[in-house]
């Protein structure tokens, strides 16, 4: 069974290394779909795409459950702040100035919303949610926060499949991501707060086969057109198919967690990328290449090696670049606290004041 073995800083080797390869398909499925000019219906984006994304909010909410904060109106106030500071700035700066390279108008994000960075936005609507039940279960019962999660999955997730007035309101805020995201994030929670039991229950041989093995089955209903269903039936399965996949990843990286704790090329560049998943997800957009009028040399229809080392290799060159660009603008204390939200000695020293 894995253990809870931190490094120095207090973080999970494993959990910031899968965290860094989840960043990793982020930048490799924008190469396919973005730079390429693909329809997202390839082998590679169409498999990836079943846990990408959720595996991502669910590493937000399981990073971001902090057992030992103590929830008051103040600590409260000082947490939202933070979150505005290290969600909004940043990704109204990076948006703004890509709008601008590519001759757009960033005031055009009022109407049809913040493209690309909507990640920053839903996640930041994420944040506030969980911040509001861990108020409101300090003050009532413990059992409000996990009631409110479990609750707020269910009801989000049921509206995420109904019909919706397509407003810039709800472009603005992401609003189709956030409903349908939400109980990934929520998972992440629970899975964080009640660690030792999941712990226990995956490092059971015979669940995590079960679990490994109904991934694999759900792959087949979501990935074959010959077994799609039809309605509600097909969104369960594709939720238990998503649900099935974050799991078997999840516990993939967990129970080599030695192996990721350890000091090796592959553990320490995954974990680092990890560290600096906010910092490539704002920068990588720029380095995008186009693509397009080349994919279909490059990239030959269904060929997995061909997407998987082209796209790939593409995206570690993307994400290198990332992380210079990432380490110059952190040698200015302000750019970085502003730019990329990171705690500077001075701000850390205020929040412990207060």
């Amino acid at each position: 069974m894995a253990s809870e073995c931190k490094t120095g800083n207090g973080r999970l080797a494993y959990v910031d290394a899968l965290r860094g390869f989840t960043m990793f398909l982020v930048v490799f499925n924008h190469v396919i779909f973005l730079s390429f000019g693909t329809d997202g219906r390839e082998v590679t984006s169409a498999f990836f795409g079943l846990f990408r994304m959720p595996m991502f909010f669910f590493i937000s909410g399981f990073v971001g459950y902090k057992a030992l904060e103590h929830w008051t109106a103040g600590f409260y106030a000082r947490r939202v702040r933070q979150k505005l500071v290290v969600q909004i700035i940043p990704a109204l700066f990076f948006f703004t100035l890509y709008t601008l390279c590519h001759g757009g108008n960033p005031l055009d994000a009022l109407h049809v919303g913040f493209g690309g960075y909507w990640f920053t936005f839903v996640l930041l609507e994420m944040l506030l949610t969980y911040f509001t039940l861990s108020l409101l279960a300090r003050h009532t019962h413990n059992c409000v926060l996990d009631v409110g999660l479990v609750l707020l999955a269910l009801g989000l997730g049921y509206l995420s499949v109904g019909n919706r007035n397509d407003t810039a309101l709800e472009h603005v805020l992401s609003l189709e991501s956030f409903l349908f995201f939400f109980q990934f994030f929520a998972m992440g929670v629970l899975c964080r707060r009640y660690y030792g039991q999941l712990m226990r229950l995956l490092s059971n041989r015979w669940v995590s086969a079960a679990v490994m093995l109904a991934f694999i089955a759900l792959c087949m209903t979501q990935l074959n057109d010959t077994c799609r269903t039809e309605g509600r039936v097909d969104l369960v399965l594709h939720l238990a198919c998503r649900v099935m996949g974050v799991l078997t990843l999840f516990n993939f990286f967990a129970q080599r967690e030695s192996y990721f704790s350890a000091n090796g090329r592959v553990q320490r560049a995954l974990t680092y990328v990890g560290r600096r998943t906010l910092d490539i997800y704002l920068l990588h957009f720029f380095f995008l290449p186009d693509l397009s009028h080349h994919a279909s040399w490059i990239l030959p229809g269904d060929q997995v090696l061909a997407q998987v080392s082209i796209g790939g290799a593409i995206a570690v060159a993307i994400i290198a670049l990332c992380l210079l660009c990432s380490l110059v603008l952190r040698t200015s204390d302000v750019l970085a606290h502003y730019l990329l939200g990171v705690k500077t000695n001075k701000t850390e020293n205020h929040s412990l004041k207060n």
